[in-house]
């Protein structure tokens, strides 16, 4: 018997964007520490601790300046023994079926290859309930 289909609606993550500020201070940091020393390092510092609010001030999910984040959603239906992925379009019709395949499964990310297209899916970037089922579907036609 076949099971039912998944359907993910994937946003932007905000953990991401985390993730490459985190690491976008962290380079400054280090390039400011090899470079010249304590002068250039706080000044770095400042320019980036002011990028990054700006930043997170766009991403921030209260804030004034809230983005519509742009919602995806992708139908995953399993079919013989292999995973297919659709994309819902803009005109509410679903696209011809791509074949997903896993890249990356682990606790927090996801990695998966749709139509040769790489996706990355994040702890926010789809709900808790539907993650867990694809995790399921995953491991289950995993080759």
């Amino acid at each position: 018997m076949l099971k039912p289909s998944i359907t993910l609606s994937i946003v932007p993550s905000r953990w991401q964007v985390g993730c490459h500020g985190c690491l976008y201070v962290a380079g400054l940091s280090l390039l400011a520490w090899q470079l010249a020393g304590w002068g250039l390092l706080l000044l770095l510092w400042l320019v980036g601790l002011i990028l990054l609010s700006v930043f997170f001030s766009r991403a921030w999910p209260f804030s004034a300046h809230q983005q519509q984040r742009q919602t995806k959603t992708l139908w995953v239906e399993p079919a013989a023994n292999v995973l297919k992925g659709r994309w819902l379009q803009s005109n509410g019709e679903l696209s011809h079926p791509h074949v997903l395949t896993c890249r990356y499964l682990g606790p927090y990310l996801i990695c998966l290859k749709v139509g040769g297209r790489s996706l990355w899916l994040w702890p926010d970037s789809a709900s808790p309930q539907a993650q867990r089922e694809l995790r399921r579907y995953l491991l289950l036609y995993r080759s």
